[in-house]
């Protein structure tokens, strides 16, 4: 698909028409939104005992050198420039001057340095790996020259450190020195971001306050990049864990906005009054195999599971036609996609019990983890089980508290996982999070040595050309060893109340609240 054809797809794919856009309207400042979390968060220290629903709070009350823009693009935040020098070894950056901490402080190089060792030194940074690739990016330094300058440098030269730094589920953020207590140990949250930390009431609220010293970037707000200016003097985030009281909650009044509703509550969402708006989505759904496990590291079994599971059913079940299968992990919202990235082993029942039957597979049971905190990966298990089980393939649902599931895929302790990655914005980001040596991080899903090498020679190019030829040749490495099945990639889907205006979409997931204001 070209890329024209995307952008118009991403086009179509945005439901203005669904209810009656407000026409355009000065916007007002003050007042008060409240928006809906399906769980609690986990922590306000950045990058450490993360999900997705931390990962959004945590990117409201801080900012990081750099940030993804809507494009799927890196752009400026907390650095408004940097170059690189000849050798790509040494990449510098330029703080803007106006940025100012939650306590009053102003930045300086100091604190992005303070920051960085801080998360480097701490074991619960899983992120440290990535930024330790043997043969890949390996930071060296970060050293602060001059107040308003941090230099990185780096071992080999490596195409990803800014996707690395802007990565959302890594939490690069700077967080103040007064965050941590003299044992080192997180307390507040202090951040630069356009919001500062009012009340967090667990299981029930999460309350942000505008900061109103907040210095702006130049920049033009775009995702997480940019300018973050805030027109709301309030933000609440109210924990509902059923989507069915949420729904009741916004029409209520209750609650205002609901970002990452269920997509086959569109119509359901629209009858009510409610705006309703969509764009193409980064959050992989997937079937997780632990390729070390007895039955399933005979890649026969795994080649029999693939042709045995009818990616377009369920594609065109959960998300009411709007997104078909994508079985691999580059979107066709990233710029590298190319129709060869749908190639696939054919929905093939027969096919997967001549496999079955080559592999000496005896009806030994097979455990699929799920939970039903998030009812898309809960269905999609009850439809591979009935599936799986057509072929032969004697499966059994593990029902889980998503935290307990979630320790388990990062320790590798599951045969099969229903399992949903959070966007990844970048198309080798996309790779690594299913890449990886299991002897080093158990909850890597795919530890081909031959891929692992691949994917570390994409970090270092800088060819747009042969980076695309990696990633096609990565992908079809994974149609034939199957390490793990993508289902699709689930539509961005929110819903809000008719007096809330300046809502966006974008792929990488939550709206944005910098230009959100209530009509009055």
């Amino acid at each position: 698909m070209s890329r024209i054809a995307k952008l118009a797809l991403t086009a179509c794919f945005t439901f203005a028409g669904l209810t009656g856009m407000a026409e355009a309207q000065t916007p007002q400042r003050g007042g008060e939104v409240k928006i809906w979390l399906n769980a609690d968060i986990r922590s306000l220290e950045p990058g450490i005992n993360r999900d997705a629903n931390t990962d959004t709070i945590v990117h409201q009350i801080y900012e990081g050198l750099v940030g993804f823009t809507r494009d799927l693009t890196v752009g400026p935040a907390l650095a408004d420039r940097w170059e690189v020098s000849a050798d790509g070894l040494r990449w510098t950056f330029h703080l803007r001057d106006n940025a100012v901490f939650h306590n009053g402080a102003k930045l300086t190089s100091a604190d992005v340095k303070a920051a960085w060792e801080r998360q480097w030194n701490n074991p619960a940074w899983t992120c440290k790996r990535v930024f330790t690739q043997p043969g890949g990016l390996q930071v060296q330094s970060v050293e602060a020259p001059d107040p308003k300058t941090v230099v990185y440098t780096l071992k080999e030269p490596s195409a990803l450190l800014l996707s690395w730094l802007a990565s959302v589920q890594c939490g690069v953020v700077v967080a103040h020195e007064d965050s941590f207590g003299p044992d080192g140990k997180f307390r507040a949250p202090i951040g630069t971001g356009p919001w500062k930390l009012s009340d967090w009431r667990r299981a029930q609220r999460v309350v942000l306050q505008r900061f109103d010293g907040y210095g702006a970037s130049a920049a033009p707000a775009s995702g997480y990049s940019g300018a973050r200016e805030v027109l709301l003097d309030q933000v609440t985030y109210m924990v509902i864990p059923d989507q069915s009281a949420a729904e009741a909650a916004i029409q209520s009044g209750a609650i205002d906005l609901m970002p990452n509703a269920d997509v086959e509550r569109v119509d359901a969402l629209k009858a009510t009054g409610l705006r309703v708006q969509s764009s193409p989505g980064l959050s992989w759904s997937t079937i997780l195999i632990q390729t070390n496990d007895p039955v399933l590291k005979d890649v026969r079994v795994r080649q029999a599971i693939a042709h045995a599971i009818d990616l377009k059913q369920i594609a065109e079940i959960r998300t009411v036609g709007l997104a078909g299968p994508s079985p691999s992990p580059v979107s066709p919202s990233m710029s590298f996609y190319d129709e060869s990235f749908a190639a696939w082993p054919a929905y093939d029942p027969a096919k997967a019990q001549a496999l079955l039957r080559q592999a000496g597979y005896r009806g030994q049971v097979i455990k699929l983890q799920t939970n039903k905190r998030y009812s898309g990966m809960y269905d999609n298990s009850v439809a591979i089980q009935s599936m799986l089980s057509a072929v032969g393939f004697r499966v059994e649902l593990e029902v889980l508290d998503w935290a307990t599931q979630l320790s388990n895929y990062a320790n590798g302790n599951f045969q099969l996982q229903s399992f949903s990655f959070s966007p990844r914005l970048d198309t080798g980001l996309a790779f690594t999070s299913i890449i990886g040596d299991k002897t080093q991080n158990p909850g890597a899903q795919w530890g081909s040595p031959e891929a692992i090498r691949l994917l570390s020679e994409s970090g270092v190019i800088s060819d747009e050309a042969k980076r695309a030829d990696i990633f096609r040749r990565l992908h079809k490495m994974m149609a034939e060893e199957v390490p793990t099945i993508g289902l699709y990639f689930t539509p961005q889907v929110v819903a809000s109340r008719q007096d809330i205006q300046g809502v966006t979409t974008w792929a990488a997931g939550w709206p944005v609240t910098w230009g959100i204001w209530r009509q009055r």
